[in-house]
């Protein structure tokens, strides 16, 4: 496999793809393994720092581009759940465990339903975008961690793979359009009623002509005596009033969802913004750059092997072929040779309960020595009542 060619220390790496060839070969090689899941799964690994005998859920876990190195730093005493709603992803991760990471445990579900919880560490990896209620299941991931638990989370930065969603948009809409009816070719000037090809209409009638005629005249208006048009009747026209048009206004179309982004979380300070509102504490996060060397191959692959594929959804064979030459060319006629897969990784914790609620203030004891003294009454030295007060028989 060809290395990772750093450009600078700044965390920005240019990725060629990998050359063809023979090499080894692991259960169900992804395309993309090499290039973009493997670097930014381990980058997030590294920031989520899985440790022994944790326990540890990887939501949307593919093929284990995370999973499997969490559940080598958790240890045989720790756990890893893996969970992807594809099964297919699913089948190659167990394959890749096999019998040597019993610690691991694949699963087929929705990260947006899992029930358990309790876990030290929750990670997704460019998963959340994916959700159909983004907000409520990235709360849903939260709440399952333990108070004073991790959560980390992956995400795409703004802008990224940019021009590819929106040369692949543009070729899907090609596809899709509705065809046009040819147009209907205009008659010749000079011909007569009745003359255009294909039409049997006669001409029309001189009694059609005179009636016309009168619909012209009634058009008209009212008229004065000499025969002009009265101009004291338009103030009478209601389209000469100026009423304003109460017209409702069409509503604007809401902006198209990225289909791989985030609007709210396109840059570190909005993601760990956005992370805190949700309920996260102490979240902080950092840009990690990427870019990738792009061939064909390679620029298609980003498409079916990433949130990007739901573009495609419908479209049978023959259309995927040509909305995948349709974007080729448009990237070439571009001239695109790199893409930004730049990502955003935050950590943040889940709030322990805080000891006050469990504790009564000073405040409160104080209180609560007042009101005893107020119960207990007056008393003499010898600690009964005094009774040198009055009393009412």
């Amino acid at each position: 496999m060809a290395d990772s060619i750093p450009l600078d220390t700044d965390g920005d790496d240019v990725v060629a793809a990998e050359p063809e060839g023979p090499g080894p070969a692991t259960p169900a090689d992804d395309p993309l393994d090499h290039v973009l899941w493997n670097p930014v799964s381990m980058a997030t690994v590294l920031r989520s720092h899985p440790q022994f005998d944790e326990s540890v859920l990887d939501a949307c876990s593919g093929t284990g581009a995370s999973a499997l190195p969490a559940a080598e730093l958790v240890g045989p005493l720790g756990r890893v759940d893996a969970i992807d709603v594809d099964p297919d992803a699913i089948a190659v991760l167990r394959e890749r465990a096999g019998t040597l990471l019993p610690q691991l445990r694949a699963e087929v579900a929705d990260a947006t339903a899992w029930a358990p919880d309790g876990y030290d560490l929750v990670q997704c990896v460019l998963g959340v975008h994916l959700f159909e209620d983004v907000e409520g299941g990235v709360r849903h991931l939260i709440e399952r961690t333990r108070p004073g638990g991790r959560v980390v989370l992956t995400v795409w930065s703004g802008g990224a793979l940019a021009p590819i969603p929106a040369a692949l948009a543009a070729a899907v809409a090609a596809e899709t359009a509705p065809v046009e009816d040819a147009p209907v070719e205009d008659a010749p000037a000079d011909a007569e009623p009745g003359d255009a090809e294909g039409t049997d209409d006669p001409a029309p009638t001189d009694d059609a002509a005179v009636t016309d005629d009168a619909a012209i005249t009634d058009d008209s208006g009212p008229t004065d005596d000499s025969g002009a048009p009265d101009d004291s009747a338009a103030t009478d026209s209601p389209e000469s009033t100026d009423a304003p048009d109460t017209t409702a206004a069409e509503p604007e179309a809401s902006a198209p969802r990225s289909p791989i982004g985030l609007p709210q979380a396109e840059t570190p300070g909005a993601l760990a913004l956005w992370l805190a509102d949700l309920g996260l504490q102490e979240v902080r996060a950092e840009s990690i750059g990427l870019h990738l060397a792009l061939d064909a191959e390679l620029a298609w692959h980003l498409v079916t092997g990433t949130g990007l594929r739901r573009e495609l959804d419908g479209l049978d064979d023959a259309a995927r072929e040509r909305v995948r030459a349709d974007y080729l060319a448009d990237l070439e006629a571009q001239g695109v040779s790199t893409v930004d897969a730049s990502t955003l990784i935050a950590v943040g914790h889940r709030p322990e309960p805080s000891p006050e609620a469990d504790e009564p203030s000073p405040e409160a004891d104080g209180q609560d020595e007042a009101d005893e003294a107020d119960e207990s009454g007056d008393q003499d030295e010898s600690g009964g009542p005094d009774e040198s007060e009055p009393r009412a028989d």
